[in-house]
């Protein structure tokens, strides 16, 4: 990939088209290129997950308002706009203003930023490195969040249709009635009443049925339907979901009880992991990210995680502060 990205901010990450068809849709040569330039860029790693989130909130979907509606909206526009003075925004808001300029011209941006404040109450539960929590959705089904994962929903339309937008991981426990659906930028996952785990992180996506039926597909039309004990993921050399597979259920989606189980997986995701978990940044090389291993570690203290995860693997650490060096 061009060596011109080891420059790029998070902006400029989030409008890359590549970049774009990678988060949203998954794209498998993306997914491929994209996942080899971050293992060659650990450093880049903070700037990648603002940049996901980024393209990921640029998704606004919502009803053509009434005439009046619009006919009001542009009449406080114009009283609003008529003596401004352009001045440079010093809010966090400014990335989604500059990445909906090559759409629209600066009313239009501005008209799309109310309507979705005042017209779209969307439920937003966002979760930082080191938190996780539980929450109870409309209908009383329950979902455990895992750290740094974004949960989004809409309260007023809950009854008729049951949607969340998941971007990180999360367990759910869904009460039965209407189709439950979870949509992600890799693939959503369908079910009328049961317990799942969903992962969708850094471009890997893998569900987990425990109770009930869950119906699986991706952004390629790759479908699976999964029975309890049973998982699927993305494999991103096809493109498509993997089999049915059979699962540990002792060692499957532990993270709710603070156990952490790793079966033949790079450094690179366990270490992530851990950066999650504690908040931490852990700076390594990309020799030492693609090696591979089984692992567990506990959500006890950093100093417990790191030796169980390096020791084996003949790996030192050094701590300072919030950052961690592995050789």
């Amino acid at each position: 990939m061009d060596d011109n990205y080891a420059h790029f901010s998070a902006l400029d990450f989030a409008q890359e088209p590549s970049f774009i068809r990678w988060v949203r849709t998954g794209d498998g040569e993306a997914a491929v290129a994209w996942q080899r330039w971050l293992s060659d860029h650990p450093d880049r790693a903070e700037d990648i997950a603002q940049a996901r989130r980024l393209v990921l909130a640029y998704r606004v979907r919502e009803e053509e308002p009434a005439p009046e509606t619009l006919s009001n909206i542009w009449s406080a526009i114009q009283a609003q706009t008529e003596d401004a003075t352009i001045k440079p925004l010093k809010t966090t808001r400014t990335p989604l203003v500059r990445r909906l300029l090559p759409y629209a011209a600066a009313a239009s941006a501005a008209l799309l930023v109310w309507f979705f404040l005042a017209y779209n109450p969307t439920k937003v539960v966002f979760t930082e490195n080191a938190q996780q929590l539980a929450l109870d959705l409309p209908d009383g089904s329950r979902v455990n969040v895992n750290a740094a994962t974004e949960l989004t929903y809409q309260p007023k339309t809950w009854k008729k249709e049951r949607r969340v937008h998941l971007e990180g991981e999360a367990f759910f426990q869904v009460e039965k009635g209407e189709p439950f659906i979870v949509e992600t930028s890799l693939g959503e996952v369908e079910v009328l009443g049961t317990s799942f785990n969903v992962k969708a992180r850094e471009g890997y996506f893998e569900v987990d049925c425990f109770t009930g039926k869950v119906r699986v597909t991706n952004q390629n039309g790759s479908k699976q339907v999964l029975n309890p004990g049973q998982s699927t993921r993305i494999d991103f050399a096809s493109g498509a979901l993997t089999p049915p597979a059979d699962y540990n259920p002792e060692l499957t989606a532990t993270w709710r009880e603070g156990k952490f189980y790793f079966q033949d997986a790079t450094l690179k995701e366990v270490f992530l992991e851990i950066s999650r978990q504690y908040d931490v940044e852990i700076k390594t090389t990309p020799e030492i990210l693609r090696r591979k291993t089984t692992t567990f570690f506990e959500l006890r203290n950093l100093d417990s995680a790191l030796y169980k995860v390096c020791w084996p693997m003949q790996l030192d650490t050094k701590r300072e502060g919030k950052v961690v060096n592995v050789e």
